[in-house]
Parts: structure tokens; C-alpha cells; sequence
């Protein structure tokens, strides 16, 4: 067996018009999205407590090295960045909190904590301004908190300058302890003359190290130790608060609700990777698209008319205006796809001036019908025509004005067998039917649902396939490749809910008998029948 070629799914090329179209369906769901993400938000801004905010500011310059008769001892001069790290990186903020409020806080707690502090450096030529701004629902205790912290930030700098006089002084002594050691080893070797010149040498050397010692103590003593920091504006319980901020929260939550529902729709969209229009419809295919049909409204199955104009020019044209001509009317996998496009062909064909019959092979009755209420008809069903093609022809003649008409043979109810009778009797019937008739539109189940299209679309001269907006692409090329295969004629594709539908609404006139034509009549007339437009 010969391997046969199945077309493949080219690759999907976004539109802008596709984008708009996407905007436009998606609307409904990022709008609910981003009501409940608004609702939520504002309930959930309201039950906050208020935040303040107290902020204690900081002057970071450099001091003279003397003040009139005073010595003045200060720290080495330091990046003002380095002040922001020591605060929130070092054990600075956890010694000020305990000896603030005497509360131990662990580490976690201090993470949390560290959240509520911010502290900003401002550089200037000379000197820096630092910021420290603090967080809490009790506006006296955010303006202690900054306080403590700008202290201790004041101390842990005065203490570098002690740290720094305190080194000095044990460096020199550790200096003179040297020089003791090694004229004391010098001596316990033995060597006179070696711990001779040791001791002189060390002595200068260690007169010279307890001057400096003394000199430093002495220093150390009367001076006076400054730091690089001083409080520049210490913090006030604020008097008013800087949250929750309501407007915000309610609008940074509709935005991302309306970000979550587009997503949402777009993401169905990427994974479904359905047919969003005409051009990707017929790049798909490898067909003409005969005509786009927008979205039907409830309980309607009437078609926008210039579409259908539009679609029964183009299919005329496929099949070069043959006749008589049987047009077979299928779907991918649902009924609804197809929904409208039969009668709708069937009306147009027969305002051209065309004797139309329109046969409903849905022998399984799963569709939603024609929309024509023909209870009143008491007429043999197709399946009787089908198991006896030689009966007399009795179908339900519908006027849709006063000069034009086309015949329909329903179905009354499911068969048995469907595909099996549809192969068995729908070729000499339509045999038949060609001696009376112009056109024939044979209304198909879908491909992929039933193999009754399979079976009855070696009989039509073509077969057209809608394709709802929204359509898997994998499951319009297996259709598609599957008639393919049987070597049915594919006259091109139709696509159906593009839109929402500006036709008119309502029913379909009501007529008995068969309206004048510019035909002549058939040879058996038809029974009178009432039809009127109503879903199955």
C-alpha cells in the first residue's frame, strides 16, 4: 500500500487583526477577573491597619582634628554606603531594638522587621545626609524605633574612634613586650656579648616605645573622642498615615486581574491552536475559502444574507455553473459548526433562479436542525427515499418569498444504520433528484464525528467543509485529510462564527404550496405544508 501524503499544519503566523479579535472575545473574562481582583482587593485594603511612617535624618561630615585648646579623636572617614550596610546587615538593629523594648527578636523576626526599615543615603560635595525610615501602625512607636536606630549608628561610629585610640595603645605595648622577650632570650642563650648589644639597642628603642605609650595614654585620656555622625533631624510620630493606599491597591489589582484573564485567553488560545481566521483558514487547508459567516445569535439559524451571496457566487463558480449540481454540506466535529450554512445555501440557490431541494441526512437527529418546524408535514422521511429511491417524491416545499422556494426532505426520526443506508440508497436517489432539480445541498454530519459524510460524498459533486472560529488546526487537517484520501472532491471551506451576526433575526415567512418560479414545474407537485423557523 501506497503511503499517502496527509497535509501537515503549517506554521502559525499572529495577526494584528488576530490580536484585536482575541481583545475582543477575551473581554468578558479579564473583565470578571479584574471586577473580583478590584473587589477583593478593596475589602481586603480595608481591613488593614493603618501604616506611618517616621523618618530621623543624619548629617555624615568631617569634624577638625581640634577644637581651641581640646584635642579631638575621631574615626577614619568612610563611604556613607557603608553606614546603610552596618544598619541593616550588621547586629546594630537587633542590640537597639532589645535595649529599646527588652524583646529578643529571632531571625526570622528580624527579616520581617527589616522589611519596615528603609535607609537612603544622600550625597552631597562635602557631606551626606542619611535617611532612616521606619514603618509601623503605632505612629509613636515608628518614631522611636527611627530614633533608636539613628543612636546606635551614632555610638557604633564614636566607637570606631575609640576602638581606633585603643588599638594604638595595645599595638605599642605589644611592641615593648617584644623588646623585652628578645633580650630576655639573648640572656638565656649565654652570650654575654649578644645580650650586651641586644641591651642596648632595646633600650633606646624601648625608651622610645614607652614615651609613645605614655603619649597615647595621656591622649587618650584628655581627648575628646567624636564620630563622623550627628543627628540632623531626629523623628516625629507622624500625624498622618502613608497606607493602606486604597485607590492604588484597587487599581494595581484590576490591572493584573485584567492581565490574568487576557492571559487566560491567550493561553487557550496558544495551547488550543485553533483557526482564528480566513487566511490562516486557507494556508490550513490548501482551499479556497468560499465565505466567512459571522456568529449566529441564540435560537438563530439565519446567516447574514450578503454572505451567503457571497458563498453561493463562489461555490457556482467552483463547480462552473454544472448542471444539475449536488453540493455537499460537512463539518470537522461538531453539528454547530455548520449550523445555518445548508438552508442558508439552499434559499440562495433558489433566489437565483435555481429548483433547490435540500436534503437533511442527520439520520441520527444530533443536530440542531434547519431551525424549520416541519411537524405539521406529514411527508415520508429521507430514509424512507433512501431504502426505496424509486418512491414518489413528496418533500416540504418552503417559500421564503412570493416568486422563490426550495424543497426540503427532513429526517422524523434516528435510524438505524445510518452510514450503511446513506450507501445504499443516496446515489440513485440523488439519480433521481436530478431530473427534477437544479441544485441539490445534501446537509452532511461532521467528518471526524460519523462516517455518514464518508459515505455519502462520493455521490455529491463537491463537498464544503465549515470550520468554526476556534477550530483545533489538527482536527480541520485530519478532516480535511481524510476526505482527501477517499478521493472526495473538495470545492473549499467555509468559516462560521467570525463574528457576531448583523443579519436579521427571526423566522423564516411561512408559505404552503410551491411559489411561481422561472422554471417550469415538476411532474408531481408537492403536498401544501407549513413551515415556520424554530430550532429542532
Amino acid at each position: 500500500m501506497l503511503p499517502v501524503d496527509m497535509p501537515s499544519t503549517p506554521n502559525r503566523t499572529v495577526r494584528f487583526p488576530d490580536v484585536m479579535r482575541s481583545l475582543r472575545r477575551g473581554a468578558p473574562l479579564a473583565l470578571l477577573a479584574a471586577l473580583i481582583a478590584g473587589a477583593a482587593a478593596f475589602l481586603a485594603t480595608q481591613r488593614m491597619d493603618p501604616v506611618y511612617q517616621a523618618t530621623a535624618g543624619l548629617l555624615a561630615s568631617q569634624p577638625p582634628s581640634s577644637f581651641g585648646n581640646v584635642d579631638l579623636i575621631r574615626p577614619p572617614v568612610v563611604d556613607p554606603r557603608v553606614y546603610q550596610r552596618v544598619l541593616l546587615d550588621s547586629s546594630l538593629m537587633h542590640d537597639a531594638l532589645l535595649r529599646l523594648d527588652g524583646i529578643d527578636r529571632g531571625e526570622a523576626a528580624m527579616k520581617a522587621f527589616q522589611r519596615k526599615v528603609r535607609v537612603s543615603v544622600e550625597n552631597q560635595d562635602i557631606s551626606s545626609v542619611i535617611h532612616i525610615e521606619v514603618r509601623d501602625s503605632n505612629p509613636e512607636r515608628a518614631a522611636a524605633y527611627a530614633n533608636a536606630f539613628a543612636g546606635a549608628l551614632i555610638d557604633w561610629d564614636r566607637n570606631r574612634a575609640r576602638e581606633m585610640v585603643a588599638n594604638s595603645i595595645a599595638a605599642i605595648e605589644r611592641s615593648i613586650s617584644d623588646i623585652d622577650d628578645e633580650i630576655a632570650a639573648a640572656v638565656s642563650a649565654g652570650d654575654a656579648a649578644e645580650a650586651q648589644r641586644l641591651q642596648a639597642l632595646g633600650a633606646t628603642l624601648r625608651e622610645q616605645r614607652v614615651r609613645e605609650l605614655e603619649s597615647a595614654r595621656a591622649r587618650s585620656a584628655s581627648a575628646v573622642v567624636v564620630g563622623l555622625l550627628e543627628s540632623l533631624s531626629p523623628a516625629q510620630p507622624p500625624a498622618d498615615a502613608i497606607g493602606p493606599r486604597l485607590v492604588f491597591n484597587v487599581f494595581v489589582a484590576l490591572v493584573l486581574g485584567l492581565i490574568f484573564g487576557y492571559g487566560v485567553q491567550f493561553a487557550r488560545w496558544a495551547l488550543t491552536n485553533g483557526v482564528m481566521g480566513r487566511e490562516q483558514l486557507a494556508g490550513l487547508t490548501a482551499l479556497p475559502v468560499l465565505a466567512a459567516f459571522p456568529r449566529l445569535g441564540r435560537s438563530s439559524h439565519r446567516l447574514a444574507p450578503d454572505a451567503v451571496s457571497y458563498f453561493r457566487a463562489n461555490l457556482l463558480r467552483a463547480v462552473r455553473n454544472q448542471r444539475p449540481s449536488v453540493f455537499g454540506i460537512t463539518s470537522v466535529d461538531s453539528y454547530d459548526e455548520k449550523t445555518g450554512v445548508a438552508v442558508s445555501l439552499a434559499e440562495a440557490l433558489s433566489r437565483s433562479g435555481l429548483r433547490t431541494v435540500l436534503l437533511d441526512c442527520d439520520l441520527r437527529l444530533q443536530g440542531p436542525g434547519f431551525g424549520i418546524d416541519l411537524g405539521r408535514a406529514q411527508t415520508p422521511p429521507l430514509d424512507a427515499y433512501l431504502q426505496n429511491p424509486d418512491l414518489t417524491l413528496q418533500p416540504v416545499t418552503i417559500v421564503s418569498d412570493t416568486r422563490y422556494s426550495f424543497d426540503v426532505v427532513p429526517v422524523r426520526a434516528p435510524t438505524k444504520q445510518p452510514a450503511e443506508l446513506i450507501a445504499y440508497g443516496l446515489e440513485p436517489l440523488l439519480g433521481n433528484l436530478k431530473q427534477m432539480y437544479d441544485a441539490i445541498v445534501v446537509d452532511l454530519p461532521p467528518v471526524l464525528a460519523f462516517a455518514d459524510a464518508l459515505a455519502a460524498a462520493p455521490a455529491c459533486t463537491g463537498v464544503v467543509v465549515a470550520v468554526g472560529v476556534g477550530r483545533s488546526s489538527k482536527r480541520v487537517s485530519d478532516a480535511v485529510g481524510l476526505l482527501e484520501i477517499n478521493d472526495i472532491s473538495l470545492l473549499g471551506t467555509v468559516l462560521t462564527g467570525a463574528g457576531r451576526s448583523k443579519a436579521v433575526q427571526g423566522n423564516l415567512p411561512l408559505a404552503s404550496g410551491r411559489a411561481l418560479t422561472n422554471t417550469p414545474p415538476r411532474e408531481v407537485p408537492p403536498p401544501k405544508a407549513v413551515a415556520r423557523v424554530k430550532q429542532r
